[in-house]
């Protein structure tokens, strides 16, 4: 599925990280990150990358598709591109709208073959058909900004309108309809998730809740996050049940990675997962972005500002490695059609100038049994689910662009 990012792309000059078994170090111009705590690198032979054509192409949103392939979008690239996952070969498809920063994709709803898009600067929704035929559809509100495209099995996609502050849905015959969000605030919302329930979930990371949309009406509410302006970005659903996501980190406010849970029920809990052991000090400070439920049934996370990927049980279970090569990470993190993990590594535009142009599996099947590799408990803290309603709200970090 998609990840799901309100990050800036600064423009600013690229430093080189190496991340090595010892643990990462960025150019000199940055401090050097502390140890990890003892977290290896991935065992040789458990991670395969292959880089893609279109240099700087900023991989984002990564799903595995119908026709058994990956598919990605490369908002810089303009591109939706797939690529075989018993050869790695890449195949990319140029939209047809130029500078459209495709940013999100998914698997059709309902049995449909196709894979769709979202393009936060062309606003519009897309799909490509497994021959690469494009299909495009305009967004009612002018520059909207959709993002956070992802399908309901029962047949519609949704996805969040992050300058317009709505959530909407699209028919696969290309019918829109908005819903602007009226819980106060400034919402941006910025990653859509449809729960077991069919209900809408979504983050807002400019208000720094979770938000839960319901019918009849539509009914909006925001629930707060324990941890102040701390970012949420990506979520996804869980074999628990819940719905997981991934919160960016606020060095400002000394807190970095944090994983979050809906926990869903009669009475709706919060928790939130903290005390990684990759985490880079201030002023930087990690930034986790994709997540996705893994073929083994565990989450996995992308710790994308210091090159990890990590995985946390249910119980708050967390291993950490780092990914193999000199400036590599993980951006969007998606569970393949050949039970392996998907990511892709692309530049962000962050101050270290992490990433390598390329897209790359983890076989998390041949990783070590969870008791033999370096491990620990999460700081966890539940909270009732605690609605919100938001008036003129500090935001944690300025937004002028999302990205995926």
């Amino acid at each position: 599925m998609r990840p799901s990012s309100s990050i800036i792309a600064c423009a600013v000059t690229a430093a080189c990280v190496a991340l090595g078994l010892a643990g990462c170090n960025y150019a000199q111009s940055y401090p050097a990150l502390p140890g990890p705590g003892g977290a290896p690198t991935f065992p040789p032979g458990t991670v395969t990358e292959a880089p893609i054509p279109t240099a700087a192409a900023t991989p984002i949103g990564i799903t595995k598709g119908a026709d058994g392939n990956v598919w990605f979008a490369e908002q810089n690239g303009d591109k939706i591109a797939k690529i075989v996952p018993s050869t790695m070969a890449i195949t990319e498809y140029p939209v047809p709208t130029a500078a459209s920063a495709p940013s999100d994709v998914t698997e059709g709803p309902n049995g449909n073959p196709n894979v769709w898009f979202d393009e936060v600067a062309g606003n519009k929704i897309g799909f490509v058909t497994p021959a690469g035929s494009f299909t495009e559809f305009n967004v009612p509100t002018p520059n909207a900004g959709p993002i956070g495209l992802t399908s309901d099995p029962t047949g519609d996609l949704w996805f969040g309108e992050f300058f317009a502050g709505k959530i909407a849905s699209i028919t696969t015959s290309g019918v829109v309809t908005e819903y602007p969000i009226n819980y106060g605030g400034a919402p941006q919302p910025d990653e859509v998730t449809i729960a077991p329930d069919h209900s809408v979930w979504f983050l807002d990371p400019a208000d720094n809740v979770v938000g839960h949309m319901t019918f009849p009406g539509p009914t909006f509410n925001a629930y707060a996050l324990l941890t102040p302006a701390n970012s949420p970005e990506f979520m996804t659903n869980g074999a628990d049940g819940n719905l997981w996501f991934t919160e960016l980190g606020n060095p400002s406010n000394g807190t970095y990675c944090v994983i979050g849970r809906v926990n869903l029920g009669p009475s709706p809990t919060i928790s939130e997962f903290s005390n990684f052991k990759f985490a880079q000090p201030t002023p930087y400070g990690d930034w986790c972005l994709g997540i996705a439920q893994g073929s083994d049934g565990n989450i996995w996370f992308a710790e994308t500002g210091v090159g990890g990927i990590g995985r946390i049980t249910s119980n708050g279970t967390i291993t950490e490695w780092g990914v193999p090569g000199s400036g590599t990470t993980a951006v969007g993190l998606a569970n393949g059609p050949d039970g392996d993990l998907w990511f892709t590594d692309g530049n962000l535009g962050l101050p270290y100038a992490i990433g390598t142009n390329q897209v790359g599996k983890v076989q998390i099947s041949s990783l070590p049994a969870l008791g033999i590799r370096k491990q620990w408990k999460a700081h966890i803290v539940t909270t009732p689910l605690h609605k919100v309603t938001l008036h003129g709200i500090e935001r944690p970090i300025p937004l002028p662009l999302p990205m995926r």
